[in-house]
């Protein structure tokens, strides 16, 4: 197993967190939004490319992962509070994740995982895997982070310190379905494997994909479970994309796209998902056809992250050149921006 960031310079040591905390927030309240910069480099000899991670939670805060600190601000940027974070060596923006109902954050760098307390920043726990973390997935009520490393899969209790199951398998990437009960796997060569959180046993395997090796591009680069945990939809660096319907254990459709797949979202309704690609555009999709609703134009910059709404009226899409732009979910327009900055 391969661990890779994209673009593969955005490796700095530590991440930036911005918290837009408003009034509920949807594609009416930002579309006379417009881009602003201070103008102030948002850290000196950072790369200029940062990457934003931005999720959405449930109570409509909209939550900016970039480089440097933890920073509360409002839309437009500027920063009403700051909190300095502790490094982790190898920490980057694309290995951090906030959970679900907005309790806590995850910062993860080597073989080691941060556990923050989102309100004020405060180290929580930390958790000690057997090997370089790779990537992680919080479950959607935050009880549970499952992580991947180069050589295992580890499960761990939020609230504690202690491994629940680890597990040395072929693993590109996993996630755990809402009611913890489902560990996921998606291996390098395409197969993917539903396993038993309590009992470590595999209740269901089977390939899924079919290996391209001209594309020079192997493993999964998303896994999401929808929030009900009724779909599963898993993205290979390659293009490929499918959905399987987790309670029959049924591959309901696997479409190949013109061009890598970088992130992934579903709508709170579990019927549509918005993919992100390398050639800058968002793409919306039926989640069980994955055919094409809407397509976004060229952002001018890579999408790194995607995060719907509750409402899923709006999308909101972190790029990699420090921007965040929100578009409308009927036909993915830009009706709002702002670019992350540092007072």
């Amino acid at each position: 197993m391969t661990c890779r960031t994209y673009p593969p310079h955005n490796t700095f040591a530590i991440t930036l967190i911005i918290a837009v905390v408003g009034s509920m927030f949807d594609a009416s309240s930002v579309s006379a939004q417009k881009p602003r910069s201070t103008g102030k480099p948002i850290r000196p000899g950072l790369p200029e490319e940062l990457g934003i991670q931005v999720v959405v939670k449930q109570d409509n805060q909209t939550v900016y992962y970039a480089g440097g600190m933890l920073q509360f601000g409002a839309v437009n940027g500027k920063a009403q509070r700051v909190i300095s974070l502790e490094q982790l060596d190898g920490s980057y923006s694309s290995n951090v994740r906030c959970s679900p109902d907005g309790a806590f954050f995850v910062v993860c760098g080597g073989d080691q995982a941060n556990l923050y307390g989102f309100g004020d920043g405060r180290l929580l726990r930390n958790h000690q895997t057997k090997d370089w973390i790779c990537s992680h997935s919080i479950q959607s009520n935050g009880r549970s982070i499952v992580y991947t490393t180069k050589s295992t899969v580890e499960l761990f209790s939020s609230a504690s310190t202690e491994r629940g199951l680890l597990l040395s398998i072929d693993c590109s990437r996993a996630t755990i379905s809402p009611d913890g009960m489902t560990l996921v796997c998606s291996t390098s060569n395409g197969t993917v494997q539903f396993i038993d959180t309590k009992s470590g046993e595999t209740t269901w395997r089977k390939p899924v994909f079919d290996r391209d090796p001209s594309k020079g591009l192997e493993g999964t680069s998303c896994i999401e479970f929808g929030g009900k945990g009724q779909r599963l939809v898993i993205c290979r660096k390659d293009g490929n994309v499918a959905t399987i319907d987790v309670a029959k254990r049924e591959i309901l459709s696997v479409r190949s796209f013109a061009d890598t797949v970088r992130c992934l979202s579903i709508s709170p309704d579990e019927k549509m998902a918005a993919i992100g690609t390398f050639d800058n555009m968002i793409q919306l999709v039926d989640i069980d056809t994955l055919k094409p609703v809407a397509q976004s134009n060229d952002l001018g910059s890579l999408p790194s992250s995607i995060s719907f709404f509750p409402n899923t009226k709006s999308l909101a899409v972190g790029l990699w050149n420090g921007k965040c732009v929100f578009l409308s979910k009927d036909d993915l327009k830009v009706v709002g921006s702002c670019f992350i900055t540092i007072p």
